[in-house]
This record gives C-alpha cells, sequence and structure tokens, in this order.
C-alpha cells in the first residue's frame, strides 16, 4: 500500500525535516532553534510529541516574517 503523500504547503505541523527543506536551513539548525525556545533562549514556534520535534507551518510563517522585519 503506497503512503499517502501530502504536500508541505498543505501541511498544518512540519517535522524538523520538512520545517529544514520549507525554510532552506539544516535539519541541526533547526532542532538548535527548538532546543534554545524550549529552554527559554529563543521564540521559535516548535512543541514535541513524545521525544520529536514538530513545527506549526503557520507559526513557523509568521515567525520568519517577524525575524526578519527584526534583523533590519
Amino acid at each position: 500500500m503506497e503512503k499517502d503523500l501530502i504536500p508541505t504547503w498543505e501541511k498544518a505541523v512540519l517535522n524538523v525535516e520538512e520545517a529544514s527543506a520549507y525554510m532552506g536551513i539544516g535539519v541541526e539548525q533547526i532542532r538548535a532553534l527548538a532546543h534554545a525556545a524550549r529552554h527559554g533562549m529563543g521564540d521559535f514556534p516548535a512543541f514535541w510529541v513524545g521525544k520529536t520535534i514538530k513545527v506549526s507551518r503557520r507559526a513557523l510563517l509568521q515567525w520568519q516574517r517577524w525575524s526578519k522585519t527584526r534583523s533590519r
């Protein structure tokens, strides 16, 4: 049975690999941002399901826009 694939732009929640591809940065950078946010050293929109890091796609887009305007 073939696994149903949902396009990334339609997903509500992304895993680390999908978030990495979506943002164009490395997987380790996504993990570092998520762990920093978990420990109060950032505001990256990540959450955990068990030991798995998940990222809300809509919150990621808002965070990305906010980060770009903040760095100007």
